[in-house]
């Protein structure tokens, strides 16, 4: 049996054990919504997803996910109808996006090139490093990404050598942008790569708070509290006739910036707040002419 196939038997047969027990639930209360199934979850976070009427029950088996959401619908009668599970998972396979919805924890790819437009919008040539676990990130980067934008892609593979190419691919873009791909980017090559853009006046923008801490020059990040909340919201749109299985990701992002890196390449960084109310103006945009 495929991981895959193990995974989503196991989502049926979590979704099976708690359906029984809700059901008398439901009768005692209308603001019950269904269930947060999770290995590990901050206390806001959890009281965050009892306030929004969800019941929370800690994973005791193994889950490649972070958490799972289990949203009830409510048959005419009021009773619950069959579970809608959705996977919060930051790598996950074809099957699971085919039949669930499927929240990605991490800053979405059209997000984070927003985020770099609103600070650098007439720089054109952009690289992005992925390997095989962020090649879906990268194929819907290269799918939604602004046409005046020339994405310069270098994959991964074992034999890849990053600090062997990385003077290369800096020189031919203007900037760097970092998928969430720690079999690239960690402790062992973060400060090749950032020593190397300093020389080349090449900025780097991230998916973390991290990047910003070892010197990029800004990061969208999609923290435990937003992704929850964007989950929930996902939850409330499985109701509506426009809802399809699918990837998504969080909505509820912030930013980190490091104004030391912005004046060192003499960049006139807008605070956070601002840029982040870009980025969401430049996706209401896109999202209207989809």
């Amino acid at each position: 049996m495929t991981t895959d196939r193990k995974h989503l038997l196991q989502v049926f047969l979590l979704a099976c054990l708690m359906i029984c027990p809700l059901a008398g639930a439901f009768e005692n209360t209308e603001v019950l919504k269904g269930v947060v199934v999770f290995d590990n979850l901050s206390s806001d976070t959890q009281e965050m997803y009892r306030s929004y009427g969800y019941k929370l029950r800690q994973n005791k088996i193994p889950s490649r996910a972070p958490h799972m959401l289990v949203y009830y619908g409510c048959s005419p009668a009021g009773l619950p109808e069959l579970a809608q599970p959705i996977m919060i998972c930051d790598n996950p396979g074809r099957n699971l996006i085919k039949n669930y919805a499927v929240l990605i924890p991490e800053p979405s790819p059209s997000d984070q090139i927003n985020l770099a437009q609103a600070v650098l919008p007439q720089d054109a040539h952009v690289a992005v490093i992925y390997s095989r676990h962020t090649q879906l990130q990268y194929d819907i980067l290269t799918e939604q990404k602004p046409q005046t934008l020339e994405l310069n892609g270098y994959k991964n593979h074992g034999y890849f050598k990053f600090s062997d190419h990385l003077k290369s691919i800096i020189e031919q873009s203007d900037y760097i942008l970092a998928l969430p791909d720690e079999t690239i980017f960690n402790q062992f090559t973060m400060r090749a790569l950032i020593l190397n853009t300093y020389r080349a006046n090449k900025p780097v923008f991230g998916p973390s708070k991290s990047f910003v801490t070892s010197g990029s020059l800004a990061s969208l990040c999609a923290n435990e509290y937003g992704v929850a909340l964007s989950a929930i919201e996902l939850a409330n749109h499985m109701n509506t006739k426009t809802y399809k299985p699918g990837i998504y990701f969080p909505e509820h992002l912030v930013i980190q910036t490091n104004n030391f890196v912005a004046s060192s390449f003499s960049i006139n960084l807008p605070e956070p707040e601002i840029l982040l109310s870009k980025v969401i103006q430049m996706r209401d945009q896109e999202a209207e002419y989809e």
